[in-house]
């Protein structure tokens, strides 16, 4: 329940009430029609044509899933590293997938829509915002605050991860050995 909250328990029960009912209308709008349609009305000539399209569906919205997850690391990678800006569209392309393998009409509908390339690129910046966001945060958990083990945030990547601000200029690190020698010279970010 914590996860959720009541009001996300009450959302989900709204969309299953919401896809439930789609089913009911569909029903009732094939049993209408279907004398004139396919030239009978009984259980078969209803239900029969229904779970063929919402099986249709599911498969279509399988296929969406499967090769979004498929690209997803590679258009990641060219995200973050500037070169692509896919990864909003795939992301898009990927929710649309999901709401398809959902059984019902209503959100049928919405991840068809979801699947043109028009509807697409107009998501496409919140998807992609949205990719970023999941990235650097998974980044930040894996590498112990967004850089690399032992090391200061952002270290490892010029600039630091996309989307995280530079954290100064950089000056070299001159140490001297015995007799004046340069014994090492790196570069440190000064905060």
């Amino acid at each position: 329940m914590p996860l959720l909250g009541c009001l996300g328990v009450l959302l989900v029960l709204a969309v299953l009430t919401g896809e439930g009912y789609s089913f009911v209308l569909a029903s009732d709008l094939l049993r209408s029609h279907a004398r004139s349609l396919i030239g009978g009305t009984t259980w078969v000539d209803t239900v029969l044509p229904i779970i063929l399209i919402q099986g249709v569906l599911i498969v279509i919205g399988i296929m969406s899933v499967r090769s979004a997850i498929n690209r997803l690391p590679t258009v990641l990678m060219g995200s973050m590293l500037g070169q692509n800006a896919d990864a909003g569209r795939l992301m898009v392309r990927m929710l649309a997938g999901i709401l398809l393998i959902v059984p019902g009409f209503f959100l049928d509908v919405v991840g068809i829509l979801l699947l043109l390339p028009p509807i697409q690129a107009l998501f496409g910046k919140l998807g992609q915002t949205v990719a970023m966001s999941l990235v650097r945060r998974q980044m930040g958990k894996m590498m112990g605050g967004g850089g690399f083990p032992g090391m200061p945030p952002g270290a490892g990547f010029p600039g630091g991860f996309p989307g995280m601000p530079p954290r100064g200029p950089l000056r070299p690190d001159a140490r001297l050995g015995k007799g004046g020698k340069i014994v090492d010279v790196t570069a440190e970010r000064v905060d």
